[in-house]
């Protein structure tokens, strides 16, 4: 007995997108520019143009550098954030499992005398409810 192969609906969609490509030559072209590393290799000469400027050109290069640079950047500027808020959170956890522990209150109580209050409450009371 032979298998017997499925095609998903996302295979099946790649192939009806490869199609309609194939069959319209503007849009194929398109398509090959898009994928394309090397400007000698594009049909269309103002994505070739672009392509030329950003990889051969000292100032596109440098233009690059500094776009990539500030991409780089704003992204680190998030992590360091985002873990800084975690620290945070982190910490005040700890606080109230201390005042929890050592004065016998409640998560409520505990909560109310750090003066935890919106999100930040939130987000410790759940943690501190698993």
């Amino acid at each position: 007995m032979g298998r017997h192969h499925r095609l998903t609906p996302f295979i099946l969609q790649i192939c009806r997108i490869r199609s309609l490509v194939l069959r319209n030559k503007s849009l194929g072209k398109l398509v090959h520019d898009f994928n394309c590393t090397d400007a000698d290799d594009m049909n269309y000469e103002p994505l070739a143009k672009g392509v030329r400027h950003f990889k051969e050109t000292p100032e596109g290069r440098h233009e690059m550098c500094e776009s990539f640079e500030k991409l780089a950047n704003k992204y680190a500027d998030q992590v360091a954030d985002k873990r800084a808020d975690e620290r945070q959170i982190k910490t005040r956890s700890d606080d109230v499992i201390s005042l929890m522990d050592s004065m016998k209150w409640t998560l409520e109580q505990a909560l109310n005398a750090l003066k935890i209050q919106g999100k930040e409450r939130a987000i410790i009371a759940k943690q501190l409810q698993k």
